[in-house]
């Protein structure tokens, strides 16, 4: 009996890193791309795979399970990698209204019925859930430069204000902020699927601790370090929007240079990480991860 291990994001968390450079590298496990199995999902119901997650959960009992357990049952190997990171936060992240998709709740919901839904009578005995997490402050710069071509006006005023309302009173248990409140997400998938199957993972342990982020890779997978030699070929990870280690340029939706630019102010930082401080300090204890060391609390 195999296992279905699911990358669930978040984005801007060296997922195209793990995606083009680490998954596709692992014996024995088969990985299927996020394009792949979006086609797969677009030939069963017209629908992608990361379109079902704004959808209510139950849907994992009906025709979206069917879908998953035809596509992943007529693949031939034990064990299978889906990696997809859009599925744990809303793709336009400063979206203020989206609530419902960007709640960790609903997600592990999801997460639930869609495991439910493997397990029913397939050849697959386990799934097990990897989420990969940035310093907030970061996260919040990059995701902002990221979804630059889905505002009007981006500028550096634009952004200190998104990023303050972000950060606002109580905002971090509700709306957009929810997806990097790390405990509240841990909380939700741990009551969700219980706590043996679900592994957390900092970004910044890739290259300022190597050999905790992989042999812990190599946990999740169950001993099977295959990718360890191409990880090896790979001794950094580089942001494709990242202009230094503060300062990032924003996307336009054609494609073109944009000329804005965005810096994340050391005050505004400050603020961001003493807001998620105890959050991130609960999950560094609970995954033995040394968050400290890379500035989370």
């Amino acid at each position: 009996m195999g296992t279905v291990y699911i990358h669930i994001g978040l984005p801007k968390t060296a997922t195209t890193f793990l995606q083009e450079k680490l998954f596709t590298q692992i014996e024995n496990i088969k990985y299927i791309d996020r394009n792949y199995i979006h086609e797969l999902f677009n030939e069963e119901d017209n629908e992608g795979f990361r379109a079902k997650f704004s959808k209510s959960p139950g849907i994992w009992a009906s025709y979206a399970g069917r879908s998953i357990n035809k596509i992943i049952n007529s693949i031939e190997c034990e064990n299978i990698l889906i990696s997809e990171e859009n599925i744990s936060a809303n793709v336009h992240f400063f979206d203020f209204q989206a609530r419902r998709q960007q709640d960790p709740i609903v997600l592990a919901h999801h997460l639930n019925h869609m495991r439910k839904a493997i397990l029913k009578g397939s050849r697959f005995s386990r799934v097990k859930i990897l989420t990969t997490i940035r310093r907030q402050d970061t996260w919040i710069a990059s995701r902002y430069a990221q979804s630059g071509a889905t505002f009007s006006a981006p500028s550096q005023e634009h952004f200190e204000k998104t990023a303050r309302k972000l950060i606002s009173a109580k905002s971090e248990l509700y709306r957009s902020a929810m997806v990097i409140n790390y405990r509240y997400m841990d909380d939700c998938l741990r009551s969700a699927l219980g706590k043996n199957d679900i592994c957390f993972l900092p970004m910044e342990a890739i290259r300022l601790d190597p050999p905790l982020f992989y042999s812990r890779l190599v946990e999740f997978f169950d001993g099977n370090d295959s990718f360890m030699a191409a990880a090896e070929r790979e001794k950094a990870i580089h942001a494709s929007n990242a202009e230094g280690e503060n300062r990032w340029k924003v996307r336009q939706e054609d494609g073109q240079e944009n000329s804005v630019r965005i810096e994340m102010p050391e005050q505004l930082a400050a603020k961001i990480m003493r807001k998620f401080a105890k959050s991130n300090e609960v999950i560094s204890k609970r995954y033995d991860l040394g968050l400290d060391r890379y500035g989370y609390f």
